[in-house]
C-alpha cells in the first residue's frame, strides 16, 4: 500500500466576519418561538445515592426537571424506570413532581441478576421526541448469576464516521470524526483513510476511548474506505455530495470561529439567502446572512458573548432547510463552589458524622440553595462513572448512546476540554428539532403533557344521539375510601377523568347513561406502558468478586411484603381477596346477607327471585308490570330498595328486574346503615353481580379497571442514638445517609449528621448537588475515612 497525502491550495475570494451575539429581529426568531412555545423541551436528571448495588436494596433518588425559556406549563409527572442488559424494563415507577422536583427510589427485588443496568427517566411528554432526551445512567447490580445473554461486544472492532456538519462534500477539505467500537477498540492506536486506488489519503489517531478526527480533501467520484491493523475487513466511508458546504468550528484567541467553504455554481448559490445560525432549545443566539459571491470564508464570534454549555450551529437558506448542522460548546457554565468539612463526634457513648455543606459562587458570596446529598459506602461508588447535575443539563442531555465515560470529558480543568467534548459531540450528538419543521402545519403531540393523574376514553354512542343526555358515573374505590363523580363526554365522544391525586391504585367503574338509563359501552384508552429500552449495556464480568460475594457483602433493609412474617409462633399471611372486591364500593362489613347462586341452577327473572333472598320482603310498587317490588327489612317505611347493578346504581331497576337471574351469580343485602347509595333513606340496597362468562362480565356496558396513581415515597431511615438495635447489627450498611432535601440558609450553610455502627468503619464517598436559588449548579464528591 503506497501513501499518497495531497496537499491542494485554492486560490480564491476570502471574507472575514466578527460577529457580536445579538440575536435578528426577523422571522426566524419568532418561528422558534412559536415553535417552542407549543412544543417545549423538557429535561429531566436524577441524582441517586450510588452507582453499585446489591440485588434487594434500595435505590434511593432525588428527580430534577428543567423546561424550555417559554413553556407556558411543565409535566408533573415523570417515569423512572430500571432496564435490564435484554432491553426490558424490570422495574416502572411514577412520581409527582413539584416545582420541577420529585423524592423518589426504586426498590431492586432480591432475585435481580448481576448485571449493568439503564436507570432512565423522561415524562410523557418527553415521548414526542426522540428517546436520546431520555434520562439514562449506567449502574452496577450485584446479584445471583445472570441467565440471560452475555452482553460483551460482538464484534472484535468496528468504526462509524461522522462527517462535520452531516456530509462530506466533493472538492473540498472535509473534517471526519470517527469512533471505533468492540473488544480491541481500546487497543487500535492508528487508522488509515484509501481511495479506490489503494492510495492512503489519511491517517488518524483515535485520541480518547476510540474517537478521532481527521481532515482529507475527496476527489470527485472517488470513493474511500477505512482499515484497521490487524483486521481484514474494511469499512467504507459515508458516500460524498456533490455540491455543498464545509464548514469547521473552532475555538482561537477568545473567538469562536467558524470556516465555511462551498462549491456551488454561481446559478445554484444565488437561488437562496443564505444564514449561519446559532441557537439552543429554541432560543436564537444570533443570525448571520452569508455572501456566497465568496467560496471562503471565516466568521468569528465572542466566546464571552456566547451562551455557555451545548448550542447548535445551522448554515440555512431562505426555507429553513439546513445544508451543515452541528452541536458546538464554547465555555462552561459558572458553578457554585460546594465544600464540605467533616466532624467525628461522641453522642451518647455512640460514634457520629458530623458534615458542615458551604455553598458560595465564584466570588466567594454565599448562595442559598436546596441540594441532595448521600454518603455511601466507597467501594459502592464511582463518581468517575456517573453524569452529574451540571454536566447533565449543559452537555450529557444533549448527547446519545451510552454516557458512562461523560465524566472524562467533562474536566474544566484539563487543558485538551474543549477538543475532547468538540469530538464527543461530533460521535453523540443528536437534533432535538429541525428547522425545518418550522414552516410545517403544526400536527397536534402524539402524547400529552401530563398536569396530573388522569384516566380517559370514549363513549361508544352510534348515530346522532344528543351526548348532552349522557352522563358518565365514576365509582373509585380505595381500601375503605370510596369516592364518585359524575363527568359529561366532550363532542368527540371523549372524557377525562381527572383532578384525583393518590398513590397506589384505585378499582375504577364507570357507567354511561342517558336520561332514560339506557347503558352504553366504554372504550377506556390504553394506559400508558415503558418504551422499549435502545441502550447497549458495557459488558459485566459476572466473575468479579463482588458479584460472587453479594450475598455475604449486602445490607438489605426490612421489608414488609406479601411474604409471611414470622412471630415467633405466630405466621401472618395476607387475607384471600374476595373476587367481588373490585366491583364493590363498599366493605364486607356492610354485607348484611349474601346469596351466591351456582351456575346452572335458577332460571326465571330476577324480581321472582328476590322474594327468596333472606333479608328481603316485597312491597306494593303501584307498578301493573311490577305490583310486587323489594324492600330490605329494617330500613324505615315502606319505600322500594336501591338496586346496584356490578357496583352501579340502577335508576331504572326495571332492566335489572328482567334480567334472568342465570346471569347473576351473586347478591348482597346491605346493612339498613348503609349510605353509600343512600339507602338510609330509602328501603335499602341491595347489590346484584353479574356471572363472568369467559373472564369477562356478560354483556357489561360498564367500565371496570385499575387507575394507577403514584408510587409511593419511602423515608430514609435515620438511626438515633437510642436505637440499640442498630448498633447491635451484625453487617454494616452500604448508603449510611440520604437526603434529597438538605437546604442551605442566606450564610449558604447547612449541617447534617449521622449515626455509624461498629462495622461501618470503611471509607466514605461524599456526593453531594443541587441548585442555588438564582439558578445556578453546584457539585461535590470527595471519599473520607
Amino acid at each position: 500500500m503506497k501513501r499518497f497525502l495531497p496537499f491542494t491550495c485554492l486560490f480564491l475570494l476570502f471574507f472575514t466576519q466578527i460577529v457580536n451575539a445579538q440575536p435578528s429581529n426577523g422571522n426566524l426568531q419568532q418561528a422558534l418561538y412559536d415553535y417552542t412555545a407549543r412544543m417545549p423541551i423538557e429535561k429531566v436528571y436524577i441524582h441517586h445515592d450510588r452507582t453499585d448495588y446489591y440485588a434487594g436494596e434500595t435505590v434511593w433518588m432525588k428527580i430534577y426537571q428543567t423546561s424550555s425559556a417559554n413553556a407556558s406549563a411543565a409535566s408533573q409527572i415523570v417515569y423512572a424506570d430500571l432496564i435490564d442488559p435484554q432491553q426490558n424494563a424490570v422495574l416502572q415507577t411514577r412520581w409527582k413532581l413539584k416545582d420541577g422536583r420529585a423524592e423518589a427510589c426504586l426498590e431492586l427485588p432480591e432475585d435481580l441478576p448481576a448485571g449493568h443496568y439503564q436507570l432512565r427517566a423522561y415524562t410523557r411528554w418527553m415521548q414526542n421526541f426522540a428517546p436520546e432526551g431520555f434520562f439514562h445512567q449506567e449502574l452496577t447490580v450485584y446479584g445471583p448469576q445472570p441467565t440471560g445473554k452475555d452482553a460483551d461486544e460482538k464484534e472484535d472492532a468496528a468504526i462509524r464516521f461522522f462527517p462535520e456538519g452531516g456530509w462530506m462534500i466533493e472538492g473540498l477539505t472535509n473534517r471526519v470524526a470517527f469512533e471505533i467500537t468492540g473488544r480491541y477498540a481500546e487497543d487500535i492506536k492508528e487508522i488509515f483513510i484509501t481511495n479506490e486506488k489503494k492510495d492512503t489519503v489519511a491517517i488518524a489517531s483515535p485520541s480518547l476511548h476510540g474517537k478521532g478526527l481527521f481532515s482529507f480533501l475527496p476527489q470527485p467520484g472517488m470513493r474511500y474506505e477505512a482499515h484497521l491493523p490487524n483486521i481484514r475487513q474494511t469499512y467504507p466511508l459515508p458516500q460524498c455530495k456533490e455540491r455543498g458546504f464545509a464548514l469547521s468550528t473552532e475555538h482561537r484567541d477568545g473567538k469562536f470561529r467558524i470556516r465555511m467553504a462551498h462549491n456551488l455554481t454561481e446559478k445554484e448559490a444565488s437561488a437562496h439567502q443564505w444564514f449561519i445560525v446559532l441557537h439552543r432549545e429554541g432560543e436564537l443566539i444570533v443570525e448571520v446572512p452569508i455572501d456566497t459571491r465568496n467560496k471562503i470564508g471565516l466568521i468569528s464570534f465572542p466566546i464571552d458573548e456566547l451562551p455557555a454549555g451545548t448550542f447548535t450551529v445551522s448554515l440555512i437558506d431562505e426555507s429553513y432547510q439546513a445544508w451543515w448542522e452541528r452541536l458546538a460548546f464554547v465555555r462552561f457554565p459558572e458553578q457554585l463552589n460546594l465544600s464540605i468539612r467533616t466532624k467525628y463526634e461522641k453522642k451518647n457513648g455512640q460514634k457520629s458524622v458530623k458534615l458542615i455543606l458551604h455553598s458560595t459562587d465564584r466570588n466567594g458570596h454565599p448562595q442559598p440553595g436546596a441540594f441532595s446529598l448521600a454518603a455511601v459506602d466507597a467501594t459502592l461508588e464511582q463518581t468517575s462513572k456517573r453524569s452529574n447535575l451540571t454536566s447533565y443539563l449543559f452537555l450529557g442531555s444533549e448527547l446519545q448512546g451510552n454516557l458512562r465515560y461523560l465524566p472524562d470529558y467533562w474536566n474544566p480543568a484539563h487543558p485538551d476540554a474543549m477538543e475532547r467534548i468538540n469530538l464527543l459531540l461530533l460521535t453523540q450528538g443528536w437534533r432535538r428539532y429541525e428547522l425545518e419543521q418550522l414552516t410545517e402545519t403544526p400536527q397536534p403531540p402524539s402524547f400529552p403533557m401530563e398536569l396530573g393523574l388522569s384516566l380517559s376514553g370514549k363513549v361508544n354512542v352510534l348515530g346522532n344521539k344528543k351526548l348532552k343526555d349522557i352522563t358518565i358515573e365514576a365509582i373509585l374505590r380505595q381500601d375503605s375510601l370510596r369516592e364518585y363523580a359524575e363527568l359529561k363526554p366532550d363532542e368527540k365522544k371523549r372524557f377525562v377523568l381527572d383532578g384525583i391525586e393518590f398513590t397506589g391504585t384505585k378499582d375504577v367503574i364507570l357507567t354511561a347513561r342517558d336520561k332514560k338509563e339506557k347503558a352504553y359501552p366504554i372504550v377506556l384508552d390504553v394506559p400508558h406502558s415503558s418504551p422499549a429500552g435502545h441502550y447497549r449495556p458495557t459488558p459485566f464480568d459476572a466473575k468479579q468478586s463482588f458479584a460472587t460475594a453479594w450475598k455475604v457483602n449486602r445490607y438489605i433493609e426490612p421489608r414488609i411484603g406479601k411474604t409471611p412474617i414470622l412471630l415467633g409462633e405466630v405466621e401472618i399471611t395476607a387475607r384471600k381477596p374476595d373476587p367481588m372486591e373490585k366491583w364493590r364500593t363498599y366493605g364486607a362489613g356492610f354485607v348484611k346477607n349474601a346469596v351466591n347462586i351456582e351456575a346452572n341452577t335458577a332460571s326465571g327473572r330476577v324480581i321472582d327471585y328476590l322474594r327468596r333472598v333472606p333479608g328481603i320482603s316485597m312491597i306494593y310498587g303501584g307498578d301493573p308490570a311490577y305490583p310486587m317490588i323489594p324492600h330490605v327489612n329494617g330500613t324505615p317505611g315502606k319505600t322500594p330498595a336501591s338496586i346496584v347493578l356490578d357496583g352501579s346504581l340502577q335508576r331504572m331497576p326495571e332492566f335489572v328486574f328482567d334480567m334472568d337471574i342465570s346471569q347473576i351469580e351473586r347478591i348482597e343485602v346491605l346493612q339498613p346503615t348503609a349510605t353509600m347509595f343512600g339507602g338510609f333513606n330509602t328501603g335499602g340496597v341491595i347489590c346484584l353481580y353479574r356471572r363472568p362468562v369467559g373472564g369477562e362480565k356478560e354483556t357489561t356496558r360498564q367500565a371496570v379497571c385499575q387507575w394507577i396513581g403514584y408510587n409511593q415515597t419511602k423515608t430514609f431511615y435515620l438511626p438515633a442514638a437510642t436505637d440499640n438495635d442498630f448498633f447491635n447489627l451484625p453487617q454494616a450498611r452500604n448508603t449510611y445517609y440520604w437526603n434529597p432535601t438538605v437546604t442551605t440558609g442566606a450564610d449558604g450553610r447547612a449541617e447534617i449528621s449521622f449515626f455509624l455502627n461498629e462495622r461501618e468503619n470503611k471509607k466514605i464517598t461524599v456526593h453531594c448537588e443541587g441548585i442555588s436559588t438564582n439558578g445556578i449548579t453546584g457539585v461535590y464528591s470527595q471519599t473520607i475515612r
